[in-house]
């Protein structure tokens, strides 16, 4: 007669804390389960995506341990925009591996977001909501990185500049720009080419 005798893990009674030194991405993955307060969601949240990126996996393993994790811990908009601040916060080296998982991720759900569009509606109605998609989701996290990076400084003529404008490729080619500005000028001078 087998007998099996398994040990009880109740994540929600760990504290995250102890957690974020080891390198093991199950237990990065896991930390959205362990206990913390709503105060500090942004907080597990960037240790998340600095183990994720301490570990150095590949960019399809990191999404899939991103997406476990972001399927118990979930930051609202306010919280996301507290996130990119905090990531501008750390040391420049470990801000650029972050800054590539989450690019990544976002060129995944866009690539997602295509193959569902295909699936659902007609060919025209696809190309167009797609690139309006695609223009208003590069526009938003923009707009949300300068807010995140120099709150102080951004303008509503910058605001209206990303938004207005309708190509979709100039968004693009403008962003690593504006990801390795130090100043506002820099900034500034960067959305210059919106303008055309």
């Amino acid at each position: 007669m087998l007998s099996f005798h398994f040990f009880n893990l109740e994540l929600a009674n760990r504290n995250w804390r102890d957690f974020i030194q080891k390198d093991n991405p199950a237990a990065a993955a896991l930390l959205s389960q362990m206990g913390y307060n709503e105060k500090e969601k942004v907080e597990v949240k960037l240790e998340f995506l600095r183990m994720i990126a301490r570990l150095e996996i590949d960019p399809a393993r990191a999404d899939f341990l991103a997406n476990l994790f972001e399927s118990y811990l979930t930051l609202n908009p306010d919280e996301e925009a507290t996130l990119q601040t905090e990531i501008q916060k750390l040391p420049k080296k470990e801000e650029t591996h972050v800054m590539k998982i989450e690019t990544y991720r976002t060129r995944q759900w866009k690539m997602e977001g295509r193959e569902e569009g295909r699936e659902e509606g007609r060919e025209e109605g696809i190309r167009e909501g797609k690139e309006k998609g695609k223009r208003e989701e590069k526009a938003a996290m923009l707009i949300g990185f300068l807010q995140a990076r120099f709150p102080e400084e951004v303008t509503e003529e910058a605001v209206a500049l990303i938004q207005a404008c309708r190509d979709t490729e100039k968004l693009e080619n403008v962003q690593p720009r504006l990801f390795k500005a130090d100043s506002w000028d820099e900034i500034a001078t960067a959305l210059e080419v919106l303008k055309d």
